[in-house]
């Protein structure tokens, strides 16, 4: 259908919710600024170049990099993402609880 094949070895290099290290500043800084921060894929993005999408553990954004690093998973970056996913918790239950009062409210509307 006129599409290029995928490389395997670009599009299937990191299994989804791996902790890597992007390039933060794609821009050249001669500073003492941090040039990285942690990611987690979050699976390729399909194009030719290999490139991934992560979540940004800084901005909690999505981003795209084609380069990463992938060392050892530091304790506080575990944290972190316990942090969230007590957070992302706390949301679905509020939604269920919203879900069930509009439930109620309409039957009792109905009767």
């Amino acid at each position: 259908m006129g599409e290029e094949k995928l490389d395997y070895t670009k599009v299937c290099q990191l299994p989804f919710g791996t902790y890597v290290q992007v390039c933060d500043n794609l821009d050249i800084m001669n500073t003492m600024e941090a040039r990285t921060m942690g990611a987690i894929n979050l699976g390729p993005t399909g194009n030719i170049q290999g490139a991934h999408c992560f979540l940004s553990l800084k901005t909690g954004e999505l981003i795209v990099r084609q380069k990463w690093t992938e060392p050892p998973i530091p304790s506080d970056v575990i944290d972190h993402l316990e942090e969230l996913a007590g957070e992302s918790e706390n949301v679905l239950e509020s939604l269920t609880d919203i879900e069930q009062d509009e439930l109620e409210s309409t039957k009792d509307e109905d009767l």
